[in-house]
């Protein structure tokens, strides 16, 4: 995926918040499939992972998480590295470190822009890889719905930075930009433009 300048990627809520007896050992999964498992967790999406120690699943009504800890910080780090934005049944999953510092970005909703124009063909995995060229990126999330039997993207999506002022840059120089040369928008999660606005209404 490019993107092409014209000049030269959700949301947290309060059932985000749980305490493991260290954070840094920690992982959270979303976007799980309403019917997870604990079991399926530990043996089928993280079979190749040694070092578990807990797993906490929270099953609501619109949507399946969990919250994994691990004997050490660096086995978190590889289950983020290799199996962020895995997909399960079509559907990429997302996994988050869980330390204070990231939490409390997330929860501020500060460095959370949202994209809108792009293919429906556009991954989360593509979103994050391409926009952490503007700085480090913690998350990429892309709604999606079932069409024909299958997950097909909303054609928006959200990307959590860890810096507000590299959110801010990003949304300033990508104005006139383009993604496989089809044109896309940009603005702060948090201050939704009368753009979106009229995107998401074509949606319903």
């Amino acid at each position: 995926m490019s993107i092409n300048n014209c000049e030269s990627h959700h949301v947290v809520n309060k059932y985000f918040i749980f305490i493991m007896n260290n954070q840094m050992n920690c992982v959270y999964i979303g976007d799980l499939p309403l019917d997870t498992t604990e079991v399926f967790i530990e043996e089928t999406l993280l079979g190749d992972y040694e070092g578990i120690s807990k797993i906490k699943l929270f099953r609501k009504t619109n949507e399946t998480y969990c919250f994994v800890s691990f004997f050490s910080e660096e086995m978190a780090k590889k289950v983020i590295m290799e199996m962020n934005y895995t997909k399960i049944y079509g559907k990429p999953i997302r996994i988050l470190p869980t330390d204070n510092e990231t939490m409390e970005i997330i929860r501020s909703k500060l460095g959370n822009i949202i994209i809108w124009g792009f293919d429906e063909d556009i991954e989360p995995s593509q979103l994050h890889e391409a926009f952490s060229t503007y700085g480090e990126v913690i998350s990429c999330k892309i709604p999606m719905s079932v069409k024909n039997g299958k997950w097909v993207s909303d054609g928006y999506g959200y990307v959590q930075f860890c810096e507000l002022q590299n959110a801010l840059k990003c949304i300033k120089e990508l104005k006139c930009a383009s993604i496989n040369d089809k044109p896309i928008f940009l603005c702060e999660s948090i201050n939704q433009s009368r753009g979106f606005k009229a995107f998401l209404r074509t949606k319903k």
